[in-house]
């Protein structure tokens, strides 16, 4: 669905909220722009949104809740979008299902310019909305203060791999079964 591309630099950050209907996170993955390689990496923050009232939320930005360590990818064919992917193991524990969004922030603040997929035009997930943070020229401020966001009319590529914190039902039965099923 990717029809945009945002761009963070000079150590601003680009974020999307998302509701966590689940408290366990496997992985999350975000796209680059195709064509687009570079060695720099990109760092993932996952911070809670704090309401403000019954109807409006803004995303934390410090203290930092979750970091995780940057990551380099490059390893898309030629003209396909480039999969940025986190993979946790054990998985990302969130403290509560609730209202959440993860940053993007290029490694060392770098100034250079990092572009992410958006999909624009409409409310594609409508759980959350994407967020942008003010840049930071002086020095490397992880996760600046948030500038702006909110809007309906755009949101980040994304996907999120939810873990189920549930007991899986098994099939009872008896050792005998079970070795006429390996035989």
């Amino acid at each position: 669905m990717a029809n945009g591309v945002a761009y963070n630099s000079f150590g601003s950050a680009q974020g999307e909220g998302f509701y966590a209907h689940d408290t366990l996170i496997a992985s999350i993955t975000v796209w680059r722009k195709a064509n687009v390689y570079t060695n720099i990496g990109l760092v993932l923050y996952v911070n809670p949104m704090l309401s403000l009232n019954d109807s409006m939320y803004v995303p934390v930005t410090r203290p930092i809740m979750f970091a995780a360590p940057a990551l380099v990818a490059n390893d898309a064919p030629a003209d396909t979008p480039i999969e940025m992917r986190w993979t946790f193991d054990p998985p990302l524990v969130l403290p509560s299902r609730g209202e959440y969004v993860m940053w993007f922030q290029t490694a060392g603040c770098n100034p250079v310019d990092y572009p992410l997929l958006y999909y624009t035009g409409g409310d594609a997930y409508i759980e959350g909305e994407p967020w942008y943070t003010n840049r930071s020229l002086t020095e490397c401020v992880h996760l600046p203060n948030t500038k702006c966001g909110g809007t309906k009319t755009a949101d980040m590529c994304f996907a999120i791999t939810f873990c189920r914190n549930e007991v899986t039902r098994v099939r009872r039965g008896g050792w005998g079964a079970l070795k006429m099923l390996y035989r």
